[in-house]
């Protein structure tokens, strides 16, 4: 019998390769935080202190489930947003210093992977600072860049906001049909916790919400483009 994690992260993946199928402007984004999330993952629950030996255990735990989980989810939430509204890019308005302009698209690219590396360093500074679990970090950590997003960008707020709501239901709505075709439950290291958000656990749906909140207006940050 398959376990309800496998089902939930097979269902995301159906939806990934739908939105990148069919979504040729967002293929470069979600190709961009997935592969950066799918090998980092490691880093953020193995990362809770202990000696060599425990890390080296928590590190032997992490199976390619929780690292694909990682690589749809970071995808979607880049992504989603576009997609249930119908949202495009538009570009703001050229500068006049046109060679820097042009020298800052140029290596945008760099800016978007680094921004996905800040999130996942983020979560686990948090965790390690403020002894928390990787799910809550996670959330913490992009509460954190939204607001800075927020503060820089005004007209991304409601991309900010929508991208952590609707991965977030995303991972509940396909975490409800998971459970109802296993009666294994859910496995994996990245839950840390006992908490349920009706049968699903909360540490999915935080951990989506997060990844939602930080990686979703990302792409139209660091490209100063605009949603229209």
């Amino acid at each position: 019998m398959v376990g309800a994690f496998a089902i939930f992260v097979y269902i995301l993946s159906v939806l990934w390769i739908g939105v990148f199928a069919l979504n040729n402007d967002l293929r470069k984004e979600m190709i961009i935080l997935s592969t950066t999330a799918f090998f980092l993952a490691p880093i953020i629950v193995t990362v809770k202190g202990g000696d060599a030996a425990m890390v080296a255990e928590r590190f032997a735990g992490v199976h390619l489930l929780d690292l694909w989980f990682a690589f749809v989810v970071a995808g979607l939430a880049g992504s989603l947003y576009h997609v249930v509204f119908g949202k495009h890019y538009h570009r703001l308005p050229k500068i006049k210093q046109a060679k820097n302009d042009e020298a800052l698209v140029q290596i945008w690219l760099i800016r978007l992977f680094i921004g996905a590396l800040v999130f996942l360093w983020g979560v686990v500074f948090c965790a390690v600072a403020f002894n928390l679990t990787p799910a809550p970090a996670a959330l913490a950590t992009g509460v954190v860049m939204a607001i800075y997003i927020i503060a820089h960008r005004h007209d991304l707020l409601v991309d900010v906001l929508m991208s952590g709501l609707i991965t977030g239901l995303v991972a509940f709505i396909a975490g409800s049909i998971a459970i109802l075709g296993s009666t294994q439950g859910f496995s994996s290291s990245l839950i840390a916790s006992h908490g349920y958000l009706w049968n699903v656990p909360l540490d999915l749906v935080t951990w989506s919400a997060a990844f939602g909140l930080a990686l979703g207006p990302m792409y139209e940050y660091i490209r100063r483009l605009t949603v229209k």
